[in-house]
């Protein structure tokens, strides 16, 4: 599934985005709340390799990036590496965020834990780890 979103003339508005999402489409109002909730702000960038990706960021930090594609709300965070035993091992962190955090493999001094949000349940998923990128330098 790739990027809905790839025509670098049209930027993706409210409803292209409930389109796309379909059923999906309460879960891109819910995880932009989270994002505004913690302060972010979320703003769309076209890239001529990827489509539009919007990025939620704060006080010019990175928390995460979003992609839209057919019925999924895909929603990438990056942690450095050297915080992956610190996180993999904090307990307030759902059980199946720590393993993934724990297996992700490493790219460079980073490794990222991909979420593929579907239901407003998984919307809880991205609110953890907002928290967690915002905990962590």
């Amino acid at each position: 599934m790739g990027n809905v979103f790839t025509d670098a003339q049209v930027r993706p508005e409210q409803g292209a985005i409930s389109v796309a999402l379909g059923d999906a489409s309460s879960v891109w109002d819910e995880a932009t709340e989270v994002f505004a909730s913690a302060g972010a702000e979320v703003t769309w960038r076209h890239y001529r390799d990827g489509g539009w990706l919007a990025k939620a960021s704060r006080n010019g930090k990175t928390l995460a990036w979003l992609c839209v594609t057919p019925g999924v709300l895909q929603v990438s965070f990056h942690f450095a590496e050297r915080l992956r035993e610190t996180l993999s091992n904090d307990r307030a962190i759902n059980g199946h965020l720590r393993e993934r955090i724990a297996q992700m493999p490493t790219s460079g001094n980073l490794f990222s834990i991909p979420l593929e949000v579907r239901t407003p349940d998984e919307v809880g998923d991205v609110k953890q780890l907002v928290a967690l990128k915002l905990s962590t330098k």
